[in-house]
């Protein structure tokens, strides 16, 4: 926000404004990012119990596949609903980090 010659062009309230829609566009990216993040889980899941993990934790990364991008989705088309659903979704996220401590 400061330093860059360029800059100069602006005055501080438009370079504000710049740096807070920045901000947002990256905080969108990770939303869509997130519905990839969910939906890689699917397959792992069923791969992963086969070769290293128990059947349970395979079964529940596949529940995660449908929590991470419903909740993604949800932040970016419906974001007045986005606390509701991420509070009914949270749960189901958390067997992802056990699968990855190896619970």
């Amino acid at each position: 926000m400061r330093g860059a010659d360029f800059l100069s062009l602006f005055d501080k309230p438009q370079r504000d404004a710049l740096a807070m829609l920045f901000l947002n566009l990256r905080g969108h990216g990770f939303d869509v990012a997130g519905i990839f993040w969910g939906l890689w889980l699917f397959p792992i899941g069923g791969w992963l119990p086969v070769e290293l993990l128990p059947r349970i934790l395979g079964v529940v990364l596949m529940v995660n596949c449908f929590a991470y991008p419903l909740n993604s989705f949800t932040s970016l088309v419906l974001p007045q609903y986005e606390a509701i659903v991420s509070r009914w979704m949270s749960p189901l996220q958390f067997g992802k980090w056990c699968s990855c401590f190896g619970w």
